[in-house]
């Protein structure tokens, strides 16, 4: 008994020594998050100003003056004339970036939830890089390790940028739009789709073109939060439906039966349960934009909100999910080597 206790505290020691290194780096997280919601609480909550000259701002109120006048005109002559009066309308109210004297802006609790959100992506790319340093390369979970650390940094470069007031720029209705994001979500999908490739031994051709069509449909979906027309608004979203439909297809059949082809129980049933979850996920993103920048139906913060729970879920989730070692313990070394040479 006396002898055991060395070994016991040797082993301790060594087993200590990450979640030393965790503890401080999640320390630091806190304090970095303190920060930043003391920077949030102090921005504007829903409106600020937008940066422009006085000169800009005595052009912009004559037009607004100028405009209202001439409505008011047209009213006092014709009054019977309803469909006039509704488009006359229709041109005060809508407002188009330049514009703009006010912007919609998020608020402290949105900022909040961006910060909390930041601080799970950067404990768990953290946790990630160091799993995959303590398995080995001998290991064939590795390299899921080390690309679902990179799946989580690069989302917390998005969310740091954005609670600090980076990446957005103004779009129709004078709402802050964050392209940042979208930038994110198109680097986020392919290492996704490449790592859903990987498990399931998908031949590079089809992977390659699963991504392509992936990074299609969020960059079109960006372009329909900058158009100015409704009309080419929803052409674009209807157009990065169109490209996402491929990706959920090849994930639900062209990947699955890939990896049915390789006869391995358990890997077959953590495909399908990774796979649903990353479907079911992005699915959201295309609603929330739907709800959000499409018509309008909620606010700047609700929307962030939205997206750093979905964020959470298709990143932070899949990750752990992805790396039961369970599945990899029949995989033969250079398995996949093979299909990627």
């Amino acid at each position: 008994a006396t002898l055991g206790r060395p070994r016991v505290k040797l082993a301790g020691e060594r087993m200590g020594l990450p979640r030393v290194a965790r503890g401080g780096l999640l320390l630091l997280a806190g304090l970095l998050a303190l920060l930043a919601c003391v920077q949030a609480a102090g921005q504007a909550s829903a409106v600020r100003p937008a940066e422009l000259s006085p000169a800009e701002l005595g052009i912009r109120a004559r037009q607004a003056a100028r405009t209202q006048v001439l409505a008011e005109e047209d009213d006092d002559e014709d009054y019977g004339d309803e469909d006039d009066g509704e488009a006359e309308s229709g041109k005060v109210n809508v407002l188009l970036p330049a514009d703009c004297l006010s912007v919609q802006e998020i608020g402290a609790v949105g900022g909040f939830f961006m910060v909390l959100t930041w601080m799970v992506l950067v404990v768990a790319s953290i946790f990630m890089a160091i799993k995959a340093y303590q398995v080995g390369p001998e290991v064939q979970v590795q390299k899921y390790y080390y690309l679902n650390a990179f799946l989580c940094a690069v989302a917390s470069y998005s969310y740091f940028a954005m609670f600090s007031g980076m990446g957005w720029e103004t779009i129709e209705g004078c709402r802050q739009y964050f392209y940042v994001r979208f930038i994110e979500l198109g680097v986020s999908m392919s290492i996704t789709i490449f790592s859903l490739g990987l498990l399931a031994g998908q031949d590079t051709a089809t992977l390659l073109a699963v991504m392509g069509s992936g990074v299609g449909s969020v960059y079109a979906l960006y372009m329909g939060g900058i158009a100015l027309v409704p009309l080419s608004k929803f052409l674009w979203f209807f157009f990065a439906l169109a490209l996402f439909a491929p990706v959920v297809f090849a994930l639900l059949r062209e990947f699955r039966q890939t990896v049915i082809d390789l006869n391995d129980p358990e890997r077959i049933e953590l495909y399908g349960r990774v796979s649903l979850l990353t479907i079911i996920a992005w699915s959201c993103y295309p609603l929330v934009w739907l709800l959000g920048v499409g018509f309008g139906g909620i606010g700047v913060s609700v929307e962030a909100i939205c997206y750093c729970i979905v964020d959470v879920w298709a990143k932070v989730v899949f990750s752990f999910m992805i790396v039961n070692t369970i599945a990899y313990s029949a995989e033969a070394p250079g398995d996949f080597q093979k299909e990627y040479v």
